[in-house]
């Protein structure tokens, strides 16, 4: 993977199979500051990833992968965040052509996040 397969992810918050409402804006809080502290440079403003075909809302985290070690993070902190509760967590990786992967405490497995951020990202498996 090299610093040109750069890809364009949104993340979509799920508490207890809810997409929206002030339960899943404090779990996307809660994650957005998680990935603040692990991959800042990551996160776009909501402006610019507006911008770029996603729909901005208070449950969606747009997150960009500009390397290998950027979504080795990304599975880091994914996983640990669903693991917080894992019964009613749940976290919607989409692309920007609306297509979308679910993770959730039945599958937060590092090769299950991996190729879900890979395929959202159009990322190589190199």
């Amino acid at each position: 993977m090299t610093e040109s397969s750069a890809g364009l992810l949104g993340l979509e918050v799920v508490v207890d199979g809810e997409r929206e409402g002030i339960r899943a804006e404090e779990a996307a809080d809660e994650l957005h500051r998680q990935l603040q502290k692990y991959l800042p440079d990551a996160l776009p403003s909501q402006e610019a990833a507006g911008q770029k075909g996603f729909p901005v809302d208070l449950a969606t985290i747009i997150v960009q992968i500009v390397s290998s070690g950027a979504v080795t993070e990304l599975v880091k902190c994914l996983r640990s965040w669903v693991k917080h509760r894992p019964s009613s967590r749940s976290v919607v990786i989409r692309d920007s052509g609306g297509k979308e992967w679910t993770v959730t405490g039945q599958n937060v497995d590092d090769a299950t996040i991996i190729a879900a951020i890979k395929a959202a990202a159009s990322l190589s498996a190199d």
